[in-house]
């Protein structure tokens, strides 16, 4: 049917699909029937859109009103007493409150108390053992070190810039004499020298020296050696010959006839030159063995087997002299029950060192000089040299 005045006009699309508002309506009334069913009333099937008259005019007009967000309520002022704090936000234990630092670096707690660090006490003094150093000071006497503990326990340390610091000062129980103490909660960073100017005040400073505080134990790096201010360096002192320079006869001597001395000589590279050129060399009419001493610290000792029977030292020493400078020479062992030969006495003027003859034995022999003073040395009994 056309309507006066116009054509056919198509309604106009205002987005909504009618669709979905039908389908919402059924669910609607479908609560509702179900409400309706406890009251005894029957319900019937179908649409029940079109027994609330208007119901679907009035969801269509509120499904073209405007959704309205909440307004959003405006931050809680901050007082003006914690302003220019920044809270820490890191995990607090339970009952703990949290802890404020300031911009500046000064920690402090959000109703502006400062915040506590770990303390130590030592002897009634509190001392902060994360921020501070340990010293020790040794005195002349045990006096000035007593005088310190009793008038500096406990006072405050400031000298050349360093401190104000609360010292706890304690005798080091270590200590023999009594002379030194220890010195803790002083500030770090400060020398030795700093240290001896402050306490010369109450005594004479032998020795001051700071130990640097230990890293604590989340700081220190793991399983890595730690090195030391100054590492002694490791010498492995060889052997003064070593036994593969040695011949078969120096490594295991073998026993001789006669009886054995031992000569010494200033330098070990003497000892070592005279194994090589005096190893069986004849000496008084007998070849010798001559080889190191294993026990010689220094290398400079060689023992001398085969020497026979009523040899000298003196002898010996000559003997030896040709290869270096002898300190010691002594020949050891007595001739056997029926060997030897007679002693006899000989007079002697010389620069000889025991200011008195002595006997000398009778056979070929070196003499170079005699003895210096007058007299005679005393004849031996029975076989045997006078000495």
């Amino acid at each position: 049917m056309e309507q006066e005045g116009g054509g056919d006009q198509q309604p106009e699309d205002d987005g909504i699909d009618d669709h979905a508002i039908d389908e919402l309506l059924n669910m609607a009334s479908a609560a509702a029937t179900g409400q309706s069913d406890a009251d005894g009333e029957a319900s019937a099937g179908g649409s029940q859109a079109g027994l609330v008259p208007g119901a679907k005019q009035k969801a269509r007009v509120n499904a073209k009103a405007p959704v309205r967000t909440p307004p959003r309520r405006p931050p809680p002022a901050v007082p003006s007493s914690v302003r220019g704090l920044t809270v820490n936000r890191l995990r607090q234990p339970e009952g703990a409150h949290p802890e404020a630092t300031r911009q500046d670096g000064e920690g402090e707690s959000a109703a502006g108390r400062p915040a506590e660090r770990s303390l130590t006490e030592i002897n009634g003094v509190k001392i902060d053992s994360e921020t501070t150093c340990i010293a020790d000071i040794r005195f002349d006497s045990p006096d000035d070190a007593a005088f310190v503990v009793s008038e500096l326990h406990g006072a405050v340390f400031e000298v050349s810039g360093f401190g104000p610091n609360t010292m706890a000062v304690m005798m080091n129980q270590t200590s023999k004499d009594g002379t030194k103490v220890i010195v803790h909660g002083l500030p770090t960073g400060i020398e030795w020298q700093e240290l001896k100017d402050f306490f010369k005040q109450y005594g004479q400073v032998a020795y001051a020296a700071v130990r640097q505080p230990l890293l604590p134990a989340q700081q220190m790096p793991p399983f890595q050696q730690i090195p030391f201010v100054q590492q002694m360096p490791f010498v492995q002192h060889q052997p003064m010959v070593p036994m593969a320079a040695l011949g078969p006869a120096d490594a295991a001597p073998q026993l001789v006839d006669g009886c054995q001395g031992e000569v010494r000589y200033v330098l070990p590279e003497h000892a070592l030159e005279a194994v090589r050129q005096l190893d069986g060399s004849h000496f008084l009419g007998a070849s010798i063995r001559v080889h190191l001493d294993a026990l010689s610290k220094d290398g400079t000792k060689i023992v001398v087997s085969g020497i026979p029977f009523g040899a000298e030292w003196l002898e010996l020493k000559y003997h030896f002299s040709s290869v270096g400078l002898v300190t010691f020479a002594d020949v050891k062992g007595r001739p056997p029950k029926g060997e030897g030969g007679k002693g006899a006495v000989f007079k002697g003027k010389g620069p000889g060192p025991y200011g008195g003859c002595m006997g000398l034995p009778s056979g070929p022999m070196m003499q170079p000089r005699g003895f210096k003073g007058k007299g005679f040395a005393p004849m031996a009994k029975g076989k045997g040299y006078g000495l």
